[in-house]
């Protein structure tokens, strides 16, 4: 059967391939990105003091693209790691049964899909472009190309493929702050080495899965360096990291009206909501247990919500109260 015309097996085989039937990681992908949309637009209230309509629009016209460009990226990105790991992937328990690793796709159906991908992946990238024409935008969309095709080899030379994983991911508060600031500040800076640290925490934990096959494969990671005495302790470190920095990146944009005096109205809303996330993360962390993969994989889809949303909810009360 042509690839163009694919029968309903291999039409569900590809819509596994690129994750379609489960957006959590494009939800990862894409929340970095309405971050950086939402602190430009903190900044444009604070710097400007009021927010115009064609500037709402091109906001929303760029939350939109956003959110296509990260479902057809992230499965892109989804398929490439199939096509490089579907060796790796057949001898693990939890993969062997995705599409490449259990010989449902050929490597030659793939790379068509991923052409595909890629073409409607740049396509969009192109409108994001065109609503935001400044010189730094594109040279941030292409910077990232490298090392996000060089991230599934990350975690056969590194212990640290989630370091790796965090900068690719994120790289979306950076094009987000630029697309309507034209340039990367000392908020947006802090805001995307928040997020890395984020990054670290939550796809640290979705490792634990993985971790007996790991071991079996010769695969490196994070996991494997973390003392199971303390490896909680640290997590949570870096967690308060990361809600530390965010809240610092949304306090020099925003923290202050136009008299500069504290707007304590954000720093209450911000307080409150930061000490939710934090308490709930908590909680969760002190009740997790590495070894159950289920437990794991649990956290990781709650914690976009939690973390994701909870910063979301942060930058939205900064632009607009």
């Amino acid at each position: 059967m042509s690839f163009f015309l694919p029968s309903s097996k291999s039409l569900e085989a590809y819509l596994k391939l690129g994750r379609f039937h489960s957006l959590t990681g494009a939800g990862y992908l894409l929340i970095p990105c309405w971050w950086g949309l939402l602190l430009a637009i903190a900044d444009k209230a604070a710097s400007d003091h009021a927010i115009g309509s064609t500037f709402v629009l091109t906001s929303l016209l760029l939350m939109m693209l956003f959110a296509l460009g990260a479902i057809f990226m992230r499965a892109c990105g989804c398929a490439w790691n199939d096509l490089l790991d579907r060796k790796i992937d057949a001898q693990s328990l939890r993969t062997r049964s995705r599409p490449l690793a259990s010989g449902v796709l050929s490597a030659q159906q793939a790379g068509k899909f991923i052409m595909l991908l890629l073409v409607a992946s740049a396509l969009i990238l192109l409108c994001v472009i065109a609503l935001a024409p400044n010189l730094l935008l594109p040279i941030l969309l292409l910077a990232v190309v490298p090392f996000a095709m060089l991230y599934p080899l990350a975690k056969r030379i590194t212990y640290f493929p989630q370091v790796v994983l965090g900068c690719v991911f994120n790289w979306g508060v950076l094009c987000g702050f630029v697309a309507l600031r034209g340039e990367v500040t000392l908020g947006a800076g802090l805001l995307f080495a928040a997020a890395v640290c984020w990054t670290i925490v939550y796809d640290t934990i979705y490792a634990f899965q993985d971790l007996d096959d790991d071991k079996r494969t010769g695969m490196k990671s994070l996991t494997f360096l973390l003392p199971s005495s303390s490896a909680k302790k640290i997590l949570s470190f870096l967690y308060w990291i990361f809600l530390t920095m965010t809240a610092l990146s949304i306090y020099i944009v925003a923290g202050r009206d136009s008299q500069q005096q504290l707007n304590v109205s954000i720093i209450l809303t911000l307080g409150s909501i930061y000490l939710i996330v934090w308490v709930w993360f908590l909680y969760d962390i002190r009740r997790l247990n590495f070894a159950q993969a289920g437990g794991c994989m649990k956290f990781f889809k709650r914690e976009l919500w939690r973390g994701g949303g909870g910063v979301l909810c942060a930058l939205l009360a900064a632009g607009f109260l």
